[in-house]
């Protein structure tokens, strides 16, 4: 996908929904949208601001929906011009880990994570703790 504005003369862009392959039974839709309010009053975007909702984001071409102030996210749906929509750029989320007997909040140091195991750029292993609830 190309983070182009979109084309001039037009006010019209559009948002694809995400549904992860494991949902049965759902048909994902792609909705027109104008402005960044009607696009978060889309009914299965704006269904994302529940419990625990912190705020949208922009992930590249994907808007997300921040949770828990940033340690919980999902991917809502993808934008067909993202360089249009105004919102916070998303920076990555956060964790809960046990690093070196210490419990710490990780971030931008992780390359990779693999159930409860996070790899950090310098090649440590950080246990993940998920706080549920």
């Amino acid at each position: 996908m190309t983070e182009e504005e979109s084309p001039k003369g037009k006010n019209m862009n559009t948002i694809s929904q995400y549904c992860p392959t494991f949902f049965e039974g759902f048909e994902n839709k792609t909705v027109e949208f104008s402005t960044d309010d009607d696009l978060i009053n889309i009914p299965f975007v704006k269904n994302f601001a529940r419990d625990n909702f912190s705020h949208y984001a922009m992930s590249g071409d994907c808007l997300m929906a921040i949770y828990d102030y940033g340690f919980d996210w999902w991917v809502i749906g993808t934008i067909q011009y993202p360089a249009s929509v105004k919102l916070p750029k998303w920076n990555g989320g956060k964790y809960r880990a046990l690093l070196d007997g210490k419990e710490v909040v990780l971030s931008n140091e992780i390359v990779s994570s693999c159930g409860d195991v996070l790899t950090l750029r310098d090649g440590r292993k950080a246990k993940n703790i998920r706080r549920c609830g």
